[in-house]
């Protein structure tokens, strides 16, 4: 659980250091290093930022000791991060502090939090191993279908600190700003039928829900078919799930989220940009009326997507159904859908709800029940 929204937040104390556990981020570190999961110097630089997370000044010497590396060795670290953005304070005699690190999504700082703390999704699984980062590119779904096909393993995370050709569903474009946002995809290879693969998408939602209500927005934060997140009817996460499959076998699903955090989206777009009825994004910061920090908001979404991933592979849709139901803003309401297919009229209706595999039951005037597996809603006030 987040034990409190104001850890996120840059007043308030949000700038804490996280409990880590040393011995399971060295554990983790040296499988993933032998396993080829891990560039063994990328492995010395999490193990490194690790021991700095207690929050305490340490000597070049101690962690040297600690790391089995050579004074030189952590210099060399120590310039390294600097050049990267985390703010590493050094004083004669004194040793090394960490100074401001929770807005940076480095796998340097991510991966000690991710790693550090108990259970892994499941046996063989670790979340964010290998952890791929950019600090810009097109897209994070088509770097991660690409290294897919090349055999890299399930549980691979791509992450930017600015997309620039993000894509959402139907083509559409999905804008986020530069150091502000959330973006990233994650490489799952799930022994689950094709047909389940959809599941996937609801319990991302429903991750990110989960994620987004514990920041004191309990209320307010809701999932709007199929694949948005919502906080007070305006959207602040979008999820785009793309696949290979073939009649028998799931070969591997990637799954791509874009989550507004302290970016302002209803200004990057005009209402006529938006298809009709569809109100202007926001982002958490404008919910809250405060920024918040991206790399423990990212470590909290990522655990929470993994455990829901994992209850779909496991059988437990059932209660992934359910609590999806629990966030269903369309619920009650009238809707419009649309196919995309030219010349077919949309369907008007009255949102019942989500059916067993998670098709969006439309009430029509009639009386009649329509079950939508497919198309884009709207709420037809």
């Amino acid at each position: 659980m987040i034990e409190d929204g104001t850890r996120y937040q840059r007043s308030g104390g949000g700038n804490r250091f996280p409990a880590v556990d040393l011995a399971l981020v060295d554990t983790r570190v040296a499988g993933a290093v032998e396993a080829g999961l891990l560039e063994p110097g990328l492995g010395r630089r999490v193990c490194f930022v690790a021991r700095l997370l207690s929050g305490q000044r340490l000597s070049g010497e101690t962690l040297a000791g600690a790391l089995g590396v050579s004074r030189a060795a952590v210099h060399k670290y120590v310039v390294s991060l600097r050049s990267a953005g985390l703010g590493l304070e050094s004083a004669p005699g004194s040793g090394y502090q960490l100074g401001e690190w929770g807005d940076l999504l480095l796998p340097e700082i991510v991966l000690p939090v991710l790693l550090g703390s108990p259970p892994r999704p499941r046996p063989g699984l670790d979340l964010g191993l290998p952890y791929l980062y950019t600090s810009a590119i097109g897209s994070t779904n088509a770097w991660l279908k690409e290294e897919a096909e090349q055999g890299i393993p399930g549980g691979a995370v791509a992450v930017t600190d600015h997309q620039v050709d993000g894509r959402g569903r139907l083509g559409r474009a999905w804008i986020s700003e530069a150091a502000k946002d959330i973006t990233f995809s994650v490489l799952l290879r799930p022994g689950i039928p094709p047909a389940e693969a959809p599941r996937l998408v609801f319990a991302s939602a429903l991750a990110v829900s989960e994620t987004v209500a514990a920041l004191g927005l309990e209320t307010r934060a809701g999932i709007k078919w199929p694949n948005d997140v919502l906080v007070d009817g305006r959207k602040v996460c979008g999820i785009l799930s793309e696949a290979s499959m073939d009649m028998d076998r799931l070969h591997w699903v990637v799954i791509g989220l874009g989550l507004n955090v302290n970016s302002r989206p209803d200004q990057a777009l005009r209402a006529q940009d938006l298809p009709a009825g569809r109100p202007l994004p926001t982002s958490l910061a404008q919910c809250l009326a405060s920024p918040l920090l991206r790399g423990p908001l990212f470590v909290e979404l990522v655990r929470r997507l993994g455990r829901r991933w994992l209850q779909v592979e496991r059988g437990q849709w059932d209660e992934v159904l359910a609590a999806c139901r629990e966030l269903d803003v369309l619920r009650g309401k009238p809707v419009r859908v649309s196919s995309g297919q030219g010349g077919r009229p949309p369907l008007v209706g009255t949102g019942g709800g989500f059916g067993p595999d998670g098709e969006l039951v439309v009430i029509e005037k009639n009386g009649a029940t329509t079950m939508v597996v497919a198309g884009d809603v709207t709420l037809a006030y």
